[in-house]
Parts: structure tokens; sequence; C-alpha cells
């Protein structure tokens, strides 16, 4: 998986390429199925001006920390991504609609905040979470990029 760039090594997380993938099976359960799929995306607000003011150590330790949040406020099959590492930005793939993507997105930005203000060395910072949901729409998504890309855009409405 590492060969063919669909895992992360430092985070441990899969990568652009699986999730890509990953949407097109998400997509198709949702065809025969009827299961809602809905996809997170998460960014840290400002990251660009907080990796001027952080030393090397604390931005990797934000990287490290912002994935364990998701991993421990997350189920097991909702499955989460790294799709960007130098502009932090992933994803979560979950069977469910927008409203339970809010709560378990709710949950993870209250853990991720805990876990920055129990972190001595990025407590003093204003670190927080933006977050944008985008529901599989087959009648207007044909790609898995289409609903990538609704997340994405959804972050920047995120207040």
């Amino acid at each position: 998986m590492i060969e063919r760039g669909a895992f992360d090594e430092q985070t441990n997380l899969r990568t652009t390429v699986a999730y890509i993938e990953d949407i097109a099976v998400f997509a198709e359960t949702n065809r025969r199925f009827d299961i809602p799929v809905t996809t997170a995306i998460i960014k840290i607000r400002y990251f660009n001006d907080l990796r001027r003011m952080m030393s090397p150590n604390q931005t990797k330790l934000l990287l490290k920390l912002t994935t364990d949040s998701i991993k421990e406020k997350t189920r097991t099959n909702d499955i989460t991504y790294l799709l960007n590492s130098d502009d932090p930005t992933w994803a979560i793939l979950l069977y469910t609609d927008n409203k339970g993507a809010g709560i378990a997105t709710g949950r993870i930005k209250e853990g991720f905040e805990k876990n920055v203000k129990a972190n001595d060395s990025l407590s003093t910072m204003a670190i927080s979470m933006i977050v944008g949901i985008a529901s599989w729409d087959s009648s207007t998504m044909k790609t898995p990029y289409d609903l990538m890309n609704a997340g994405i855009h959804e972050t920047q409405y995120d207040v």
C-alpha cells in the first residue's frame, strides 16, 4: 500500500489514492442498499499561520494529536484518511447522513479541543478545527472526486 501511495507512514492513515477508491465502494453500497454515505473533511483553522509560529516538533505533534483525536472519536466502520500533509486535510467516510456526520464531527471537535488544552506544548495557541460535510448524491455526483470536492468546499462555511 505504501508503494502505491495509498498509505501514509507518518500517521498510519490511508491517503487520497485509497480515499478515491473507497468512495467508489461506498457509492456502490449507497446505490445497492440505499445506505447514506457522507464524507467529513477536517482541516486546522489558519494552519499556515500557526505553522510559522510553531516549532517543527509542535507541528508534528499537532498532526499526531489531530489524527489521534479523529481516530478515538470515530466508529470502527468509519474510515479516516490523510488527504494532504502539506496543508493538513483529513477525510472520514461514514455510513450516515449529514445529521449523523454532524454529530460525529461534533464529538471529534470536542475531543480535539480537550486534547489540545491538555497538551502543554499546544495549549497556549488558538488552535481549532474546521469541518466540511457532504453526502453522496448519485443524481448530481458522478465521480468520487465530486464528493471529495463538495466536502472541501463545505469547509469554507464552518465558522
